[in-house]
């Protein structure tokens, strides 16, 4: 009976051992059944993509069917790319494979997003970094549909416009218009990112290419903040918000709208641009508390007393403070700036700084026609010019700028409008592609070339064109802040004030991306 019992022991525990292995291999397979199913599914996409493409010559209407196939096999790679861990040399490879299918679904200014940093990607020279027995950097090199260069080609990190940099250790083009204003409030110190924190925001660049998966990142983001998140999205921009859905929707369209100009008009693309997510702040209290905790969602900083900024580590624009006044109106000055910043971004990153700010802050203010007109930063131009009767342009235009960043962003802004409205309504655009292409040229010969004067008469050329500036226009709206220096000797009776009777009058007609706002106690813009 004893050697019968064990003999049974024995088998039970042989049997049972082997369930628990079947079980335990089960487990560990399931997954990777799972991934090379999706795997599969991606690669058939793929084949079909290319099957159409191939035909497409002789057959143009098989076109909407490539751009599909090629469309979803990106949407399947980039939603696997969380997953592949990005020290890795694989993850350059997956990056590549979605720029390169994006391009192909007719999505080339997302291309450009993904693949510009697939080519800094630090382990783009890595072993594994191959695809079809090619290295990725050698893709890169022969890839001629999007304007990028290869990082291999150079001996170190292809350069990037840095923008109004690093605070917090996060390279971000920031417009606080409260600072163009007032003196400037310097932000808090604030802790710089770990390279963990920006691997972790970089990231998320795969999902945030396809409208789906990036409205879903963005409720995910915000829905610790307490109130349910409302997303919309119109064209090629994706709100999120916690306001309320109409209002969400009504910045999307107007939103929308301005990137389609900037991207045709301006910038002369005639493809789709990309998609751009912007967090807005809809309240209407302008609080600095839920502006901070909005930023802190997102990218784990307050980022305090900025207006908005853009990000290029996640390619996002953030509207911190309200836009929304209580009687439902929209004021999109900062929006118009910070959406130009990413446009600008995915279009020619290495423009420089100057003509990306210049671009950025031309829009900040226009009239009803859409055109932009003169707002306060005049004033900075006019008080220095006081001082120095000839504005020069030579630091400016050779990365040696004014010390004062507000007089800095003024003489950008006023360069652009220079050009805009000069007799050659291309001459802003014509200066742009030029940096596109050749963004080392020195600045001097572009802008006299582009503008029909010659580089020792531009700073005359540009001080005549600030003297004709009608400055009254701008007393209109903007003459609470108009600075000591600028004020006659002699102010007349408060009674027979004419700016108290030109501010009374109706004064001239603004789009609602003016950032002219103001609130009870005070003038916050």
């Amino acid at each position: 009976m004893t050697d019968s019992l064990r003999r049974k022991t024995r088998f039970t525990l042989a049997v049972g051992m082997r369930l628990c292995l079947v079980c335990m291999s089960a487990q560990i397979l399931l997954p990777h059944r799972a991934t090379a199913q999706v795997n599969a599914d991606t690669e058939e996409w793929v084949s079909k993509g290319e099957s159409l493409l191939a035909q497409e010559k002789q057959q143009p209407a098989l076109r909407a069917g490539r751009v599909a196939a090629f469309g979803e096999a990106a949407r399947r790679l980039a939603q696997q790319l969380p997953s592949i861990p990005e020290t890795s040399g694989v993850y350059p490879v997956f990056l590549f494979r979605i720029g390169l299918y994006l391009y192909l679904s007719d999505a080339s200014a997302d291309a450009q997003v993904i693949l510009s940093e697939c080519q800094r990607h630090p382990q783009l020279g890595s072993a594994t970094a191959v695809w079809k027995g090619q290295a990725i950097a050698s893709h890169l090199r022969s890839f001629s549909g999007v304007r990028i260069s290869a990082a291999s080609d150079s001996g170190d990190e292809p350069s990037r416009t840095e923008g109004s940099v690093p605070e917090g250790g996060m390279r971000l083009w920031a417009h606080s218009s409260k600072g163009g204003i007032r003196p400037a409030r310097r932000p808090a110190p604030e802790t710089p990112f770990t390279a963990e924190e920006k691997s972790k925001l970089m990231s998320r660049l795969g999902p945030t290419r396809f409208p789906q998966s990036a409205q879903a990142l963005a409720i995910k983001l915000l829905t610790p903040l307490g109130r349910p998140p409302v997303s919309a999205l119109q064209g090629q921009v994706l709100i999120a918000s916690l306001g309320k859905q109409e209002d969400a929707a009504r910045v999307a369209e107007q939103l929308s709208a301005i990137q389609k100009r900037l991207w045709t008009e301006l910038l002369h693309r005639s493809d789709k641009p990309p998609l751009i997510v912007v967090y807005a702040n809809l309240d209407t209290d302008y609080s600095e508390e839920s502006a901070s905790a909005l930023s802190l969602a997102v990218h784990g900083r307050p980022s305090a007393e900025r207006e908005g900024y853009y990000s290029p580590l996640d390619h996002s624009v953030v509207l911190r403070k309200g836009i929304l006044d209580e009687n439902g109106k929209l004021y999109l000055g900062t929006a118009a700036h910070e959406l130009a910043h990413a446009l600008i971004d995915s279009d020619a990153p290495q423009t420089p700084h100057w003509l990306n700010e210049g671009i950025a802050s031309l829009f900040e203010e226009q009239n009803e026609q859409g055109q932009p007109i003169d707002n306060y930063r005049l004033y900075e131009l006019l008080v220095e010019q006081k001082a120095t009767p000839t504005l020069s342009l030579r630091g400016l235009f050779s990365d040696n700028p004014p010390s004062n960043p507000r007089l800095r962003d003024a003489l950008s802004r006023y360069v652009a409008l220079w050009m805009f409205g000069s007799g050659d309504k291309n001459a802003l655009q014509k200066v742009y592609t030029t940096f596109r292409s050749s963004p080392s040229k020195p600045a001097g010969p572009v802008v006299s070339a582009a503008m029909g004067v010659t580089v020792a008469d531009l700073d005359e050329k540009f001080g005549d064109f600030l003297h004709s500036r009608k400055v009254h226009e701008v007393d209109a709206r903007w003459g609470d802040i108009k600075p000591r220096e600028l004020q006659p000797p002699s102010a007349p009776s408060r009674g027979n004030d004419p700016m108290m009777q030109q501010r009374q009058g109706p004064g001239p007609m603004m789009q609602q991306s003016t950032n002219s706002r103001n609130f009870p106690g005070q003038v916050a813009r």
